[in-house]
């Protein structure tokens, strides 16, 4: 009948096994032949039929040949570049492992990982909050890695040295003259600081003390400006009192926010402001103009995660591994020496 809804006993039925038998090869459970368990699961596949079992959902036949990948989608933008985890993943393909990518709730999926036991996990855009769902995996023989950065993790995590490219981009403003700079970047709902104690976002904190190490003059409460969720009120207020002579942006998003409001303040770019952007690898066309920028090390941090997810051994204690970014040289950084 159109629209019935198909029960395992309507495909042990229809593959001509017996029931037990469907519900075991559903289920990746021992005891079935495989070519039968491969009828069954194509079968499954075919008319598009899933249970709720999350093993079956994901018809993973091997889990200590998959590796997953898990992320909530508002991190999959090209400023967080996501080409690190496709490096790894391509990686792993080649080593005959299949690839899974999961979108959801983090802490919840990780928790699921439980169950199913693939051969690693692969987060994305680490959180303070996945540690203790981190632990239990490691502790139950998964391997684990964080792709990001986060205060506390548990694993291996690998990110960008947001410290170092900071005092770089620093040092070469320094050297170009530049004696008043800012920094505009993602402090949230954050109008000001007054203390570092106040950011809570680790790339953020980072880049402000790099920044500090080079300008100790450097005010937080004058030379930051916060996108304010996007609120271009502060932006435009220190930008009109014309005090900084560069700006530093902590990501492309913050760039492209600068530059509008520049644009629309008559302020020209290098000849009034310079600018140095922080972000993932892009193309030389990606700004009018061409921003010096420091882009982040993709391949190096793929590579790396290849290497500790392979490793005959998996250390399963507190590991961070800092990776460099590669310079790109511009045209809007103006020599004032």
């Amino acid at each position: 009948m159109p629209g019935k809804k198909i029960t395992i006993k309507d495909i042990a039925k229809n593959c001509g096994v017996g029931l037990g038998t469907a519900s075991r090869a559903i289920n990746g459970k021992p005891g079935v032949r495989e070519e039968i368990r491969k009828k069954v699961q194509r079968y499954c596949e075919e008319i598009g039929w899933r249970s709720n079992n999350v093993k079956n959902r994901l018809f993973i036949q091997e889990p200590k040949r998959t590796a997953v990948f898990i992320a909530s989608s508002d991190l999959l933008k090209h400023e967080t570049d996501n080409s690190v985890p496709f490096l790894i993943m391509e990686g792993l393909q080649k080593k005959g492992f299949d690839t899974v990518f999961l979108l959801g709730t983090c802490s919840h999926l990780l928790q699921r990982m439980l169950a199913l036991k693939p051969y690693c996990v692969i987060e994305l855009g680490v959180s303070d909050f996945f540690a203790p769902h981190t632990r239990e995996l490691l502790d139950a023989g998964i391997r684990v890695i964080g792709i990001g950065e986060a205060y506390s993790y548990e694993g291996t995590v690998l990110h960008p040295d947001h410290y170092k490219v900071a005092v770089n981009a620093a040092s070469f403003l320094k050297e170009k003259g530049h004696q008043r700079i800012a920094f505009f970047g993602g402090l949230g709902i954050l109008k000001g600081l007054k203390s570092l104690d106040e950011v809570f976002i680790h790339r953020i904190d980072m880049m402000l003390r790099g920044i500090l190490n080079v300008y100790p003059d450097f005010d937080l409460g004058s030379d930051v400006v916060s996108d304010s969720f996007n609120d271009p009120e502060s932006l435009r207020r220190v930008l009109k009192k014309r005090r900084h002579t560069a700006w530093i942006c902590s990501e492309e998003r913050m760039c492209r926010i600068l530059l509008h409001h520049a644009a629309d303040l008559g302020i020209r770019v290098p000849e009034d402001i310079s600018i140095i952007l922080f972000s993932a690898a892009l193309p030389e066309y990606a700004f009018t103009p061409d921003i010096t920028r420091f882009e982040m090390d993709a391949p190096s941090r793929a590579q790396k995660a290849l290497e500790v997810l392979l490793a005959e051994n998996f250390a399963t204690g507190k590991r961070e591994f800092l990776f460099d970014f590669f310079f790109h040289q511009g045209a809007s950084v103006a020599d004032l020496r």
